[in-house]
């Protein structure tokens, strides 16, 4: 009896993750769930206590793979083998990725790091990026770690698309080989240790040029940043029209005269920070005078982005 109630469970965690083909900015009714799992809607219920119960769950199970994948590279793992498997566990599982992306605005990096910390994996010293109040403590390691992650959500980003617009077919061993070229691109060229020999005034320099172009930016809309304040005050999955309306102070109906959904909106304003984004990094990369300058700009110009940005 416990093997069935087991089973049914994980067949509604995967029937809710198949929802996750894609970036997914809409809350998925659990009725659409139940159906796709074969059960009604109340029969979630005696698996889950919530909804958030079941995205828990979802979450856990992500953590769990992750740790899993970084547990398995053995005594011998090292920074480029463990990206190159996670790499690899996100493409084969992208409803994984787009989980994660989708509610990427409460399953943040601090959240994700926070938690993958109490699976215990050795060699990682994630103990030392926050302090006991929950506070950035070593920003250097810190910066890293967003950089790996930005760059990771981009070029899976960038692959999914191409492979979905050209109609073209993926396979483990076309799998296997971006995540090796990635991660050395992130581990020996994008962190690697040409822009070692670059002197402190040059990189100096470099930091106050990246951090000039985004400030030249104009301010992000109205939309961006109350979007941005609604989420930090009741989370991702809360954020409703109506709670936007009462943060930009206008009435429910006004904001539909600009956008026909939240989902529209949300897509719309994303991917215009995208464009300001690829924007900025393409003017930095005017001041590079090598290749690993380049990386070095991509990477500080992506990082001052994330963190200075509104909304």
């Amino acid at each position: 009896m416990e093997k069935k109630q087991n089973s049914t469970r994980d067949k509604i965690i995967q029937s809710a993750f198949s929802f996750y083909d894609m970036l997914f900015f809409e809350r998925i009714s659990l009725s659409k769930i139940a159906a796709k799992a074969g059960i009604t809607k109340p029969a979630i219920y005696k698996h889950f206590k919530s909804r958030e119960d079941l995205e828990n769950a979802m979450k856990s199970l992500i953590l769990s793979d992750i740790a899993d994948t970084i547990k398995s590279c053995g005594k011998d793992k090292n920074e480029e083998s463990i990206l190159e498997k996670v790499i690899v566990l996100l493409c084969k599982k992208k409803s994984y990725f787009y989980f994660i992306l989708s509610n990427s605005l409460e399953f943040s990096i601090d959240n994700f790091l926070m938690e993958i910390e109490k699976h215990d994996i050795a060699d990682l010293n994630l103990e030392t990026i926050f302090d006991s109040c929950g506070n950035v403590a070593d920003i250097e390691v810190y910066k890293k770690i967003l950089f790996v992650s930005a760059t990771m959500i981009f070029f899976q980003g960038a692959r999914d698309f191409i492979l979905l617009n050209k109609k073209l077919p993926d396979s483990d061993e076309n799998i296997q080989e971006y995540a090796e070229k990635l991660s050395k691109f992130i581990i020996s060229g994008g962190l690697g240790h040409d822009i070692k020999d670059t002197d402190a005034l040059r990189l100096s320099q470099l930091d106050l040029l990246c951090s000039k172009e985004i400030q030249s930016l104009k301010e992000p809309c109205k939309f961006f940043i109350a979007i941005g304040n609604v989420v930090r005050r009741v989370g991702f999955s809360k954020t409703t029209i109506e709670e936007l309306a009462k943060e930009l102070g206008l009435a429910k109906s006004s904001l539909y005269t600009n956008f026909s959904s939240k989902k529209e909106m949300f897509e719309a304003l994303i991917k215009e920070e995208c464009l300001n984004l690829f924007h900025v990094i393409k003017k930095n990369l005017l001041y590079a005078k090598n290749s690993a300058e380049c990386v070095y700009i991509f990477m500080e110009t992506e990082i001052e982005f994330f963190l200075k940005r509104k909304g």
